[in-house]
């Protein structure tokens, strides 16, 4: 009966194990670039790209919030400006990633008596990408997070450029990051461990 209660319990230790669920983390580096449109751009208007990135991996869930794209400088311009501006985001990481480029709107309203200015820069909604390299293969969505700024005075201001990644799935290639226990699993995991040294430990004791 003993021998029959003992292989229970290892049973139930062995499902845990079983049930431990993996999730996959993704490495992304980038870099960026982008024009606004002419004629009638003013001089003090300008983008600045972001350089190439440190590797970052995104968390469990397949996302990756706040990526830093760059940022605009937008300075007390004395007329108003209609136009586009386009970026160009290039991924290094994860390999194999699709180069994508946005065409987007941008109004930008001045005063030219050095008043209230306003920036607005409103981009596509995020859109799938796939990848296929030494990284593994897969897709994940990215998108640029709107601009609105609002300047007060005849100060300069820098506007940052921000963009997210969600949903980034592996396919069928193994990745080279190694996948790591959600933490749900591991408290799990950690719970039955403690609860069948407890069993042990009180029957070693009856015994």
């Amino acid at each position: 009966m003993k021998q029959i209660k003992q292989f229970v319990y290892l049973a139930v230790l062995v499902a845990m194990f079983a049930s431990l669920s993996m999730a996959d983390t993704m490495p992304f580096q980038w870099s960026t670039t982008g024009t606004f449109s002419n004629p009638g751009l003013p001089s003090g208007l300008s983008f600045v790209g972001a350089p190439v990135s440190a590797v970052q991996n995104t968390a469990p869930d397949g996302s990756l919030s706040a990526m830093s794209l760059g940022h605009f400088t937008f300075d007390n311009i004395s007329t108003d400006y209609t136009g586009t501006f386009t970026l160009t985001v290039d991924f290094f990481r994860p390999n194999g990633a699709v180069d994508p480029a946005y065409t987007v709107t941008l109004v930008a309203d001045a005063n030219s008596s050095g008043g209230n200015d306003t920036l607005t820069i409103n981009f596509p909604s995020p859109s799938q990408y796939s990848f296929s390299g030494s990284d593994g293969s897969g897709t994940f969505m990215f998108g640029v997070r709107n601009v609105f700024d609002f300047r007060n005075g005849s100060h300069t201001d820098t506007v940052d450029l921000l963009g997210d990644v969600s949903g980034a799935t592996f396919g069928a290639s193994t990745p080279q990051t190694a996948p790591v226990p959600e933490p749900s699993s591991v408290l799990l995991l950690c719970t039955a461990l403690a609860g069948f040294a407890f069993i042990a430990k009180r029957k070693s004791a009856l015994t």
